[in-house]
Formats: C-alpha cells, structure tokens, sequence
C-alpha cells in the first residue's frame, strides 16, 4: 500500500479526502462524526485502479475519528451520477462491486466482518449500503 498520497479538507458541511496521484479520486462523508448515524458518503469517487487509495482512505476516516466499527451502516449516495438507462448497467455495477470489494479489504485489515451489501434504487439513483456485524 502507498502512504501519503491522501490529503483532507473540511468545511461546515464535509470532510472530503483527495489523493495526488489520481485526478478523479475524492471521497467525500457528509455525517457528523457520531456512533449513531450511518456513516454519508456524498461522493466516493474511484478510477479502476483506486482500490488501495480508498482502503487507506477509510483508515483516515477512523483515526480522524469516524465510527468505522461494528454495527455501523456506511451508505454510498448516487454511486453513477451519470446514470441514465439499462445501457449503464455495467459500469453502475462494476462502482457497486468496487465499492464493496474495497469495504471488504478495509474489514479485514481492521478486524471488522461485514454482515451485509445492498445495491439500493434511491430517487432514480443508486446507492451502495454497506453494514458492519
């Protein structure tokens, strides 16, 4: 894994973390930091090739202190922001099985289990549910 890559920024609203080697990398949680509430991300935005940047990237979120522990619902928002019919398919489910693939190594390295994956209809868009045993 590559260290040091990843860089933060917060406003009133996010906690957002981008990576210098990649263009299109941004991750984005729009929850306060709370053990109450599904962790929102906003945006998780990963070329093909960014599976160990969001691996690391959840790392940060839980020493900046987000709850990534059991039981815990990390909820994906609008996964294909450009889907528009059937012919998209594919590429929704490809970020769906990249998204989950890349909670599921983080699981591992942290001790965690994942008890659940759900790809999620919302108002037309698609999100990626994940829950923590």
């Amino acid at each position: 894994m590559i260290l040091s890559e990843l860089y933060t920024r917060a406003d009133d609203f996010s906690f957002q973390i981008m990576a210098k080697g990649s263009s299109r990398f941004f991750v984005r949680v729009t929850s306060p930091k709370s053990s109450k509430t599904p962790i929102i991300f906003s945006d998780f935005i990963l070329n093909p090739d960014d599976d160990y940047r969001a691996i690391e990237a959840l790392h940060l979120l839980k020493g900046q202190g987000f709850p990534l522990a059991p039981a815990m619902k990390l909820v994906f928002q609008d996964i294909h922001p450009s889907y528009s019919d059937e012919s998209d398919r594919s590429e929704l489910v490809r970020r769906h099985d990249q998204i989950v693939a890349v909670v599921k190594d983080y699981a591992a390295q942290a001790g965690l289990s994942v008890e659940n994956t759900l790809l999620d209809p919302k108002a037309g868009k698609f999100e990626t549910v994940v829950l923590f045993e």
